[in-house]
């Protein structure tokens, strides 16, 4: 079902006479959902092949936009960018105790299997800062995020698409590529055509970028400039393309989309083909979608504003009850920062134990 809805109401102007009503469109919020089928394929191993069916929901406007989004087996996960913060909230669905006793094995407690079975119960949003737009997600969400919420982002000067079909908080090469981009032309810009090329420039800066962040760049550094002299400038990895659309509130919308990503035997675990399509199933105008914090449930902040490159402190972690996430300048939690990098930097100082596990920052 597409539908389409106009939001009036009647302004009614005083004075010495009476001058009319005057119908207003509220700020629109358009909401589309739909599914990706997508089908893996290991280079060089034909039997070596997957497929999988990805729903999404996506909803745009106002400069914000919210993704829900299939990237785990039993997990429920939403982003949101607010236009200033992103924000990915992850939380475990339909575990019962049941299952949560056949999964520890039959030695399990009762008790052992409610604990893990509370687990749907909590609900971990990550918050990063500043942000540019776009999600650094797995293909469920980027790709989804590329076809309908990108158009803000595209307008950006010196903006890079990161790589869509693989996890980007694990992937060297996310901003590795240029990118030959064409829009649709209207007031918000979605793609029409991308294809990401093979830069090695780019390469150099994205991979540096990410073992910086990782705390390894000391052990991968060499193996990063090695690549880069080998890397073909310019080879197409990744291409998108709409086949069919349409008009929707004064806005074009793919209504079928195909794409495909090359492998990439350059990086760890890269060297597999990606080919899928999209279709679109509902396109509605909606009320503005609220944040990602549910206060019916246990909310665990991984604050990724948050960082000390000394004793490389990130992110901060803390539990929360309200609604919206904090201010930087939160006494509390500028505290709990300074206690957290005091303590690390302690067991730095400890002979014996290792320098603190640092997991990659999406900016």
């Amino acid at each position: 079902m597409i539908s389409e809805g106009l939001v009036t109401r009647f302004v009614f102007i005083t004075g010495w006479t009476l001058l009319g009503f005057l119908p207003i469109r509220a700020a629109s919020y358009l909401a589309v959902q739909g599914e990706m089928i997508v089908e893996f394929q290991l280079e060089g191993n034909p039997d070596a092949r997957r497929s999988e069916t990805l729903p999404f929901a996506c909803t745009v406007g106002g400069g914000e936009w919210w993704i829900d989004a299939k990237e785990s087996v039993n997990g429920q996960d939403r982003w949101h960018f607010d236009g200033v913060y992103l924000y990915h909230s992850t939380r475990i669905v339909g575990w019962t105790p049941e299952k949560a006793q056949n999964a520890l094995g039959q030695r399990a407690s009762v008790v052992e299997a409610g604990l893990a079975s509370d687990a749907s119960s909590n609900v971990t949003v990550n918050v990063w800062s500043p942000s540019n737009g776009q999600p650094l997600g797995s293909m469920a969400v980027n790709v989804p995020w590329l076809a309908l919420a990108s158009g803000d982002f595209l307008k950006l000067p010196d903006r890079v698409i990161p790589l869509p079909c693989d996890r980007l908080q694990n992937t060297p090469d996310r901003f590795a590529y240029t990118d030959e981009t064409k829009t649709f032309e209207d007031q918000v810009g979605r793609p029409r055509r991308v294809e990401l090329r093979l830069s090695r420039q780019r390469w150099h800066a994205s991979a540096r970028q990410f073992y910086t962040e990782m705390g390894t760049l000391d052990r991968y550094g060499p193996w990063v400039e090695q690549v880069a002299e080998k890397l073909e400038e310019g080879t197409p990895k990744f291409r998108y393309e709409v086949l069919t659309s349409t008009n929707f509130l004064g806005q074009t919308v793919p209504l079928e989309f195909k794409f495909r990503q090359e492998g990439r035997d350059f990086i760890p675990v890269g060297n597999f083909t990606v080919t899928g399509s999209g279709r679109v199933s509902d396109i509605r105008e909606v009320e503005k979608p609220g944040t990602l914090f549910d206060p019916t449930l246990k909310i665990t902040i991984v604050d990724w504003r948050f960082r000390d490159e000394g004793s490389r402190v990130q992110p901060l972690i803390y539990t929360t009850t309200n609604a919206t996430v904090a201010l930087t300048n939160n006494v509390r939690l500028q505290e709990k920062l300074r206690k957290t990098i005091e303590k690390h930097r302690q067991s730095q100082r400890e002979p014996g134990n290792p320098a603190p596990s640092n997991e990659p920052m999406p900016r």
